[in-house]
């Protein structure tokens, strides 16, 4: 109680004095706080614009002090207030903001998407305006770095620092951003801005520091700290026992070694960050919930490991947190595998389990119910296509345009493979149908539990990206990989580049041809562009993809009315070039050819496609990939939009890429299986739309047929398949009303030989047949029964005898001697045997002469093919 008397203040007067203190006090210390905060700004800002100098020997004058950058201070001097503007995490001085910034460095990508920065206004007298605070929030619950605490709610935060107000936060990944940058930089300026940032939240001043005069309970934070190198070296080895070890022991041996290190964090965190390197199949799972496992209760309900061991396992997952070697997101992804078991430990550790949508069970089940039928589906029809391939290919080019078509038709409409192919149709529809009407559901249960139901919308967007239905695949995967920051973006970041190349390099062109199959070129682009827009804003990534975007689609454009010649520049950058390009490049080949149709350029872009197919290994590639993405929107779109839209275009290419490579030399120095599967796509396509085809474009449906029948025939060259192969052939060419005997000589020919009367010589299918009915042994007896035709066919070519002349030829050179067939073919063994040396016309004439001399008997025969030479010559 005050006392009154002269010269002692009254107690109105003692209050108005220890008010007028305080007043002071708070205004020296907010005065001392702003100044502190300015002398920093100028620093950083300082230090961000000023170029360090290396000294006379050329090492930087302040490599010690960056070596030491993130170690605490050793002096008792409080942290500088910093804002998201002049923040300098590696300055070496730590207040709330370094904290923070420190546990979104350390956090993985999928707990940085789930997490947010809250910056908090003290509300304090003094402090009001001046200094703030930094706490990270995953979904409601509150986590401090500076204290190491956990909050349920930043409500309950608030009743245990009722100082604080929210006013404002910030996505974790975009802080991260933010803090990659020099602090006051122009490149700071810029992040602040992309994030949306609102200025007075940029120049928010965080110091986490107690203000003169106010009541705060004293927090305690651990510091940033490196692991001990003999610690994380004594780690190592006990793991590399432990992978030696039987899995039935891991579980009490790492206890063991845990307990023998319980004094020891840095080994702990070391010790148990290696444990969990592999995810739920690692030996971290297996300690936890292993059939041995510490933590799971045998059937006398007592569990498998002591309490001792136990709590050193879950000590080390605390110590590993600590020191981020382990991150809330690595367990919450492993406690999917056993929820039970984990919920506890999580419980123990304050972590919150990441849970599944409700539904989930239910969506995960119907995709990969319609996955696994889809790839059934998939299976048996591109059997069948091979299968179909094989069988043409096997008769080479023995058949008319009008019989290969009644063959693929007949071997189509077959009841037992027009339902694999309707039932291919109906279940790639399905699958991209439930995924659509899942796709909510699917991606919250990705990103709760990306190890196994990520993995199951993973597999079903990969197979759509590599169907008819690719826009499906391609418009959700540009979503994820064209905004990292969101929780579907960081699920398929960890789906690695295999993804995005399934996506980008298979998906884009398929999704193109897609387009094309259902609606006109211009409809097409357009919405093949907008799918790609949000690949322009990935961050960093989308610099990249926006040029490719941009570069790629000006190059469709062009091709689309004819210019081919960026498109070509592209292609010639093909191998090395990003998933993306390679994909809108494939794409710009497809526009391409559907352009050079309509406008009647197709000798021009046949000559491009050709020149690209020629360029070795790489052209095969690419043009195969054009082959395969064409083909794509026809496996189900076997109707008539496909066929007068798109399947003329990939006649058009077929023919191009054929006549491009060049397929026995290839052949011999590649493995040439993804030609082969290319070709295939081509006839099944192509022959399934056959009937729907109008009179003007079958032309180029027939003759791409042909090209790639031609070349599976000579990537297969001396196949031998029989059985069932030479049953389904009589079969089929039986139902296309080819005579029997005619049938059975076309089946046995010898491949090589019909090269030699086809492509060699030139001879036409319909000729090849007559042949095959007047003289069947020139088809089927090969060099192996001792007939050669390479002399014969050297003969022919340098007396210029090709084509039909060379068919007229070889049915009547021997009509004037008393046995046709057997002049022949004596003519033909002896021309075999003695003009191995001869090239020039010159020389078949000398040899031809010297075999009159030898086979008397039969000279008429040898006269006709001297005569023959003599006219065409003179031709």
């Amino acid at each position: 109680m005050a006392v009154n008397g002269p010269g002692t203040p009254t107690s109105s007067n003692a209050a108005q004095a220890a008010a007028e203190a305080a007043r002071r006090a708070a205004e020296a210390a907010a005065k001392a706080a702003a100044e502190a905060a300015r002398k920093a700004a100028e620093a950083a800002a300082k230090a961000a614009a000023n170029t360090v100098r290396p000294d006379a020997g050329g090492a930087s004058r302040f490599d010690a002090a960056k070596a030491d950058a993130r170690k605490p201070r050793l002096d008792a001097v409080a942290a500088p207030a910093t804002s998201l503007l002049n923040e300098d995490t590696r300055d070496g001085s730590v207040n709330c903001l370094d904290r923070a910034a420190d546990w979104v460095d350390k956090a993985s990508p999928q707990l940085r998407a789930r997490s947010e920065l809250v910056f908090l206004e003290d509300t304090r007298p003094g402090a009001q305006g001046q200094t703030g605070h930094v706490v990270v929030r995953q979904g409601e619950r509150v986590f401090d770095p500076s204290s190491n605490k956990s909050y349920d709610s930043l409500a309950d935060y608030q009743r245990a620092q009722p100082q604080y107000r929210e006013v404002g936060s910030l996505p974790a990944t975009q802080a991260s951003r933010i803090f990659s940058t020099p602090p006051g930089s122009p490149e700071r300026q810029a992040a602040l801005a992309q994030a949306k940032v609102a200025p007075a939240l940029q120049q928010l001043l965080v110091a986490d520091a107690p203000v003169e005069g106010a009541n705060v309970a004293p927090t305690t934070s651990a510091e940033p700290r490196e692991l001990n190198p003999e610690s994380v070296a004594q780690a190592e080895a006990c793991v590399a026992e432990l992978e030696q070890a039987h899995h039935l022991s891991q579980p009490s041996m790492a206890a063991e070694m845990l307990l023998q290190h319980a004094d020891d964090p840095d080994f702990q965190a070391a010790f148990i960050g290696l444990l969990s390197e592999g995810g739920s199949e690692g030996i971290l799972q297996n300690v936890v919930t292993g059939f041995e496992g510490l933590f799971i209760m045998s059937g006398a309900g007592e569990y498998r490991g002591t309490p001792e061991q136990r709590q050193a396992v879950t000590d080390g997952l605390q110590a590993a947190l600590d020191a981020g070697t382990l991150t809330q997101a690595d367990l919450q992804g492993m406690s999917q595998a056993s929820p039970y078991i984990w919920e506890p430990i999580l419980a123990a550790l304050d972590v919150t389990a990441a849970q599944r949508p409700e539904g989930a069970d239910a969506a995960i089940e119907q995709v990969e119910g319609a996955t696994a039928e889809y790839e059934e589906a998939q299976a048996a029809a591109r059997e069948r296509d091979e299968w179909l391939a094989k069988q043409l290919a096997g008769l080479g080019d023995t058949l008319t345009p009008e019989q290969k078509q009644a063959y693929i038709n007949a071997y189509q409409n077959d009841p037992a493979n027009k339902a694999i192919y309707d039932n291919l149709d109906a279940k790639a529809a399905a699958l991209a149908q439930v995924v659509q009407d899942n796709a909510s559901v699917l991606e919250a249960a990705a990103y709760a539990n990306p190890e196994k139901d990520g993995a199951v919308l993973r597999k079903s967007l990969e197979l759509l990206a590599d169907s008819s239905q690719a826009a499906v695949a391609v418009e959700l995967g540009a979503k994820y990989l064209g905004d990292p920051s969101s929780p579907m973006g960081q699920v398929a970041a960890g789906w690695g580049e295999d993804f995005s190349k399934k996506i980008l390099e298979t998906g884009v062109p398929n999704a193109a041809s897609q387009l094309l199959a259902e609606g006109d070129p211009e409809a097409a682009l357009a919405k093949l562009e907008g799918m790609l827009e949000p690949l322009k804003k990935a961050g960093a990534a989308g610099v990249a993809a926006y040029s490719d975007i941009k570069d790629g689609l000006e190059a469709i454009k062009q091709a689309k009315a004819g210019n081919y010649d960026r498109l070509t520049q592209l292609a010639t950058k093909w191998d090395t070039s990003g998933p993306l390009m390679k994909g809108l490049v494939v794409a710009g080949f497809a526009f391409g050819a559907v352009g050079a149709i309509a406008a009647g350029k197709e000798g021009d872009y046949a000559a491009m496609v050709k020149g690209i197919a020629a360029a070795g290994e790489s052209g095969a590639k690419l043009t195969a990939s054009i082959l395969q993405s064409m083909a794509s929107a026809g496996d189900v779109a076997r109707v008539a939009s496909f066929a007068t839209k798109l399947a003329p275009a990939l006649g058009l290419v077929a023919n191009a890429v054929s006549a491009g490579i060049h397929i026995n030399q290839f052949a011999q120095n590649n493995n040439p299986g993804y030609l082969v599967a290319a070709f295939g796509d081509v006839v099944g396509v192509l022959g399934s739309v056959l009937e729907f085809t109008p009179a003007a474009p079958l032309g180029l449906l027939l003759s791409g047929i042909g090209a790639a029948i031609t070349a599976i025939g000579e990537l297969f060259a001396g196949f031998v398949e029989s059985g069932q192969l030479d049953d389904e052939q009589k079969r089929y060419l039986e139902e296309i009303g080819m005579d029997p005997a005619l049938s059975e000589t076309l089946r046995d020919t010898d491949f090589e030989r019909i090269q030699e009367l086809t492509q060699e010589l030139g001879i036409p299918p319909e000729d090849v047949q007559r042949l095959a009915q007047q003289m069947p042994w020139l088809l089927t007896e090969d060099s192996g029964n001792g007939l050669s035709l390479d002399a014969t066919v050297k003969l022919f070519k340098a007396y210029g005898i090709q084509g039909h002349d060379a068919y007229e030829l070889l049915s009547t050179m021997g009509a004037g001697a008393e046995n046709q067939d057997n002049s022949t073919f004596v003519v033909l063994m002896n021309l075999s045997r003695e003009a191995g040396w001869a090239t020039t016309s010159e020389d078949f004439d000398y040899v031809l002469n010297k075999l009159k001399e030898i086979l008397p008997d039969h000279v008429s025969t040898i006269n006709e093919l001297l005569l023959a030479g003599e006219a065409h010559r003179g031709n």
